[in-house]
């Protein structure tokens, strides 16, 4: 085996996940490239698949199973502001008004979150498990705002009730359904529930 460790050897690269980034990575097609490893290196005990611990690829499809996080189910086109939200610095939490188990469009608080305390809340909101449920009802508690920058990206109101999202920014015309009752769904209700205690 160590006569081959100094011949090229083709891979195609389908994807990688880089723990340094607080996102999910989006990536393009395949890339193709050699790799030559240095016959000097030493490989008794560690398999030519061990000491590859780092390649680069272009893809244009995003990674569903990245540190535990199930495959998303949901809706295509809420795809991009929930598994594939994109990198987010600023997130105003709202807590609605209800009557009659409605929302008419009044928020009774807010609270702004910035810089690593907004990312943290991005990384669990990408990370819900998303479902292709439909929604009984959409009568919500909370409301999310998302922005990058000063650009707002998505304005959701949450609805734990029947554990749907409903998008009002962009307006996708349906509800999204998440798993509001695991752990990664109470978690993000406690973020909300404690934001306004």
């Amino acid at each position: 085996m160590s006569k081959n460790i100094g011949s090229s050897i083709k891979l195609i690269a389908v994807g990688v996940f880089l723990v340094c980034l607080p996102s999910f990575v989006l990536a393009a097609d395949s890339v193709r490239f050699k790799l030559k490893l240095d016959p000097a290196v030493s490989t008794d005990s560690v398999p030519v698949s061990g000491r590859l611990l780092i390649f680069m690829t272009r893809n244009t499809k995003s990674l569903d199973m990245v540190a535990g996080t199930p495959s998303f189910k949901g809706h295509k086109e809420f795809r991009r502001y929930t598994r594939n939200l994109p990198v987010i610095d600023k997130i105003e939490l709202l807590k609605l008004k209800l009557k009659d188990d409605r929302w008419n469009g009044e928020i009774t608080a807010s609270k702004v979150l910035r810089g690593t305390e907004a990312q943290k809340v991005a990384s669990l909101w990408r990370r819900q498990t998303y479902t292709s449920s439909l929604a009984a009802c959409h009568e919500p508690a909370y409301a999310i705002k998302f922005y990058s920058g000063k650009k707002l990206i998505a304005y959701a109101s949450v609805c734990w009730s029947c554990n749907s999202i409903f998008f009002i920014e962009p307006n996708l015309h349906r509800t999204q359904s998440f798993a509001g009752g695991d752990k990664r769904g109470e978690q993000l209700s406690e973020i909300f529930r404690l934001a306004f205690i």
